[in-house]
């Protein structure tokens, strides 16, 4: 989740810095509106404009270019889409309506949303970078246990290893993404 092993120290320092963006985005988010965080924390985010701060914040904690913005982008897509995130729902609960988040410009432009031939797809790379940053407040809420639940984890670990097998089945193509499973003996088209 948070690669900073055999990293620079700057590189690492960019890391701890937007997670720390993203524990304070929840902090204000549950003292806004406990009955509902993440939908409190994208307002403050939006309402007090902190995409360009944040990513100038990053930028002096060494985070350089566009993987600034995109930083920031990740932060308030993690409340944006806290419904969608790993270990939120089993995929059989999620309704059609949690994937509403691919059609996001952040989460788009984070996992390299594109057209080829009429049909949209995204890279993998960044959509198992998105992922992990989703299952982020579950990994936090594991990690926050005096002894930490290892069936948590491992249902965890199952719930993104289940998200990237699916996307990869789907061939990184949207639409096949999004299709519902097939019934068990039948296979995806």
């Amino acid at each position: 989740m948070l690669p900073t092993a055999g990293s620079t120290r700057e590189h690492a320092t960019g890391i701890w810095g937007t997670l720390l963006a993203w524990c304070a985005l929840e902090a204000l988010g549950r003292a806004c509106d406990p009955a509902d965080p993440d939908h409190a924390a994208v307002r403050l985010f939006e309402a007090l404009r902190l995409r360009e701060p944040m990513a100038n914040a990053f930028a002096v904690l060494g985070i350089e270019g566009e993987q600034r913005w995109r930083a920031a982008a990740r932060v308030r897509a993690a409340f944006a889409h806290a419904v969608w995130a790993p270990g939120a729902a089993t995929p059989a609960a999620r309704p059609a309506a949690v994937y509403v988040w691919l059609d996001d410009p952040d989460v788009a432009w984070l996992i390299d949303k594109h057209e080829h031939q009429g049909a949209h797809y995204f890279r993998k790379e960044p959509f198992e970078r998105m992922v992990w940053w989703m299952a982020l407040r579950a990994l936090l809420a594991i990690a926050a246990t005096p002894r930490p639940d290892l069936e948590a984890a491992r249902a965890l670990e199952r719930s993104l290893t289940e998200r990237l097998r699916t996307a990869e089945a789907a061939n990184w193509r949207i639409e096949a993404f999004l299709e519902p499973p097939a019934p068990p003996g039948r296979a995806r088209n």
